[in-house]
């Protein structure tokens, strides 16, 4: 920069001087100008010896810091700390931080620039090899030796350290645009035929899907669906259905998924692949987690748990546990689930998985925030909404967007609430996920709700309503039914708030959202002239383990009117009794005796 040349310009101006001191009095040389910054920079590199420069040049190849090991290899007969005393004399090389380092870029860049090509590609060729021979198996060199290899034009290496650094670059860093100008270069060098190009596809449908860009990502696994059963490679023919049925999940079609998934499963069973079968398994088992069926859920990915800890794979053990985590959380087990997600989280953060890490963050947000803590759960939401950001993961950050409008909702700050939704709904929209919609949706119609315009909270749940049910997610029609009651309660219409109620209670497929409706019966109840069952219902909802904070909202809505219809003995006396009753035999009277006379 601007300060590195005027330090060279001084460092010249001293030279020819004789000291410092004395360039106030000489005439300034016409040559240190006239070239300008190429002509110092040229300068200065030739204060190095000749016989010290065929290292040096291996060294601005390898990078602006140097690596001794490697240079100890490249050169095996040069005494490395006397060579770079040497070159650091002549102001080309310098010590930072215990590190000898070129003293600025723009060195490495003018000895670079005089290399021919040829020479170019060699030097990669022999930096690479020292760098496999140094390190060999060591992952944190994948990015450089690609590089370096790239420059040397050796297609067969560049590809064999293609797919673990983009596989890094979108698993962990969640770097998606720059995985995709590696994979762009590498599809480019490969002939259509050519069987290599199928990790590569799937890997670009993977950096696709993962951003939301759902269209983009089936086509790119499509293609390598194509190629893989042309040159008959089964792992790369179910890795693209696994990617084609993780696309056709988050897009809400479950037949379809399931179907993929299945297929994927059944291949890698074939061939062995247990990270194949551990994978195929964990996302039939988000299928089942989205469409209510917490029993079978779990078992998938218990089964997916045992394979990731018996192979020893970090990052899906800890998507495993976050996902069990998740099941617990919607099952109202919510130490289990705090225990799995921190666990899931502490892995994430030892690895540097920025994406799992803010998945992890959001999970224990809910988590609290089914607790009441909201400040905690807040402080969460934002953090895992900042990675997403960062990173460009689109889906994830509809979600961390839902859930800081629920919070702000909870504490009354209806407009920051209604901003946040519209926020996740738009993005839901222009990615076209399903799921994310409905719930923005949800939550909209909660804030109308709590700003007592009912018929609009009605018409923002009919159409989450619509959604829910054309995707086959019981839970989102079960949540949804129940807040269609709450709403036609408030409009006074008992009879509906009744059906709506009846509607939700026999499908909720867990217990928060089977005891989230007890309240509205309490309601009817208490408007049927029956305080004391009214009571019973509430001590039920507000004591059961697996209640959460959506429930003990709706109850402070019924609780103060009960305490008007009661006094303190029998509603105190009343609560009591709800503790003791069980929750299956409530739910089937209501279901089966909730009377005409009651609604």
């Amino acid at each position: 920069g601007n300060t590195f040349f005027i330090v060279e310009v001084m460092r010249a101006l001293a030279e020819e001087a004789g000291q410092l001191d004395d360039i106030s009095t000489m005439t300034l040389p016409e040559g240190v100008f006239t070239g300008g910054m190429a002509r110092l920079l040229q300068r200065r590199i030739q204060k190095v010896a000749t016989s010290d420069q065929a290292l040096l040049q291996l060294a601005a190849v390898a990078g602006r810091q140097l690596d001794v090991a490697a240079l100890s290899v490249l050169s095996p007969n040069t005494n490395i700390p006397a060579w770079q005393q040497r070159v650091g004399d002549a102001a080309v090389l310098t010590v930072r931080d215990n590190q000898w380092e070129f003293v600025h870029d723009k060195l490495r860049e003018t000895l670079l620039a005089k290399l021919a090509r040829e020479v170019q590609q060699e030097l990669h060729r022999r930096v690479a090899e020292a760098l496999e021979t140094v390190y060999p198996e060591d992952s944190n060199y994948n990015e450089a030796l690609l590089a370096h290899w790239h420059e040397a034009e050796d297609l067969d290496k560049e590809i064999h350290y293609l797919s673990p650094v983009v596989q890094h670059l979108i698993t962990i860093t969640g770097d998606y645009e720059q995985a995709r100008v590696w994979l762009r270069r590498g599809l480019e060098l490969l002939p259509k035929a050519d069987g290599r190009r199928i990790p590569l596809l799937n890997e670009r449908s993977e950096s696709y899907w993962r951003q939301g860009q759902y269209a983009e990502g089936e086509a790119a696994a499509q293609l390598a669906c194509s190629l893989a059963q042309q040159v008959e490679n089964q792992a790369g023919l179910a890795r693209s259905l696994t990617h084609l049925g993780i696309v056709a999940r988050r897009q809400v079609d479950y037949t379809q998924a399931r179907d993929y998934l299945q297929r994927s499963l059944a291949i890698w069973k074939t061939i062995g692949d247990q990270q194949g079968i551990a994978t195929s398994l964990s996302n039939l088992g988000i299928i089942s987690a989205n469409q209510g069926e917490c029993a079978a859920a779990r078992d998938y990915f218990q089964q997916s748990l045992a394979i990731q800890q018996a192979i020893g794979n970090q990052l899906d053990i800890a998507y495993s546990l976050n996902n069990l985590g998740e099941i617990a959380r919607t099952e109202g087990e919510y130490t289990t689930a705090r225990d799995y997600s921190q666990q899931s989280l502490d892995i994430k953060q030892a690895i540097g998985d920025q994406r799992g890490i803010a998945n992890s963050l959001n999970n224990l947000g809910l988590i609290v925030a089914s607790q009441g803590e909201y400040a905690a759960a807040r402080d969460y939401f934002q953090q895992s909404l900042a990675i997403q950001q960062a990173i460009g993961d689109q889906l994830g950050i509809t979600n961390s967007l839902i859930n800081l409008g629920d919070i702000a909702r909870n504490h009354g700050d209806y407009a920051i609430a209604r901003d946040y939704c519209q926020q996740s709904l738009a993005i839901g929209q222009a990615i076209g996920d399903q799921p994310a919609i409905a719930l923005s949706l949800v939550n909209l119609g909660l804030v109308a709700y709590h700003q007592g315009d009912y018929a609009q909270a009605r018409n923002y749940h009919q159409q989450s309503f619509s959604i829910y049910r054309e995707i086959d997610n019981q839970q989102g029609i079960a949540l949804t039914l129940s807040d269609l009651g709450y709403a036609a309660f408030r409009q006074g219409d008992s009879a509906q708030a009744c059906d709506y109620l009846q509607q939700s209670l026999s499908i909720a497929p867990t217990i928060p959202l089977l005891l989230m409706s007890l309240p509205g019966f309490a309601w009817l109840y208490l408007q049927g002239s029956d305080p004391i069952r009214c009571g019973e219902l509430c001590g039920l909802a507000q004591h059961h383990p697996a209640s959460d904070s959506n429930t003990q909202q709706r109850l402070y809505e019924v609780l103060p009117q009960l305490e008007v219809a009661l006094p303190p003995t029998k509603l105190q006396a009343a609560l009591e009794r709800g503790k003791t009753l069980d929750l299956d035999t409530v739910v089937a009277e209501l279901l089966a005796g909730f009377g005409e006379d009651n609604a």
